[in-house]
């Protein structure tokens, strides 16, 4: 993996350098050069959770709680040139708080009442929750089937309480809704979660 400034031609066919650094990195064999920040010290920064990032997913790590705030502070642009790229990117649940909050904002703009609004963004965080370190091209109606089958249902049970079938439906297709929302408001790429919301 390399840093460095682009070369161009003006006008009058001087070289010139961009004034953005870019990184050039190996994904799968696929050599990929992308931009990455204004400063040297930023890009290098970018270029070493990068590294880290591959590095987890080669060995089936999570990611660092740190790398997880970082990608959560990315510019978007920037978040889904690096999904374009080839580079996965684990579910990350500082992210999906702001995420929620605005989720939360466009039920209330919809008209949704506040006892399912409430229900729909409780549902929505147990899931994602749960979903830390896979990823969204990873959802499907069997992952979450199979991660809330033996959720307690909450409540002052003294024995946990299996969820009904009727439930965990209900869960799939609440965040299945959630998922749409992503979609339709460009939260993330398009390609990572279009087959789970069709």
């Amino acid at each position: 993996m390399s840093i460095f400034k682009a070369s161009y031609k003006n006008k009058n066919g001087e070289k010139k350098w961009s004034k953005s650094f870019y990184i050039g990195i190996n994904i799968s064999g696929k050599r990929h050069r992308f931009k990455g920040l204004k400063t040297k010290r930023e890009t290098q920064e970018l270029k070493a959770n990068i590294i880290k990032i591959l590095e987890c997913e080669r060995l089936g790590y999570k990611y660092p709680d740190y790398i997880l705030k970082w990608i959560s502070r990315l510019p978007k642009n920037l978040y889904i040139n690096l999904l374009k790229r080839g580079i996965p990117l684990q579910i990350n649940k500082y992210l999906m708080e702001k995420l929620f909050v605005e989720y939360e904002k466009y039920l209330k703009f919809k008209g949704v009442e506040k006892i399912e609004i409430q229900g729909s963004i409780f549902i929505v965080k147990r899931i994602t929750n749960l979903l830390e370190g896979e990823r969204l091209s990873d959802v499907n109606d069997e992952l979450i089937g199979r991660i809330i089958k033996d959720l307690n249902n909450g409540g002052y049970h003294r024995k946990p309480k299996r969820l009904s079938n009727h439930t965990r439906k209900k869960y799939i297709r609440t965040y299945r809704r959630f998922c749409k929302w992503l979609i339709i408001t460009e939260k993330v790429d398009t390609k990572q979660i279009v087959k789970f919301v069709l």
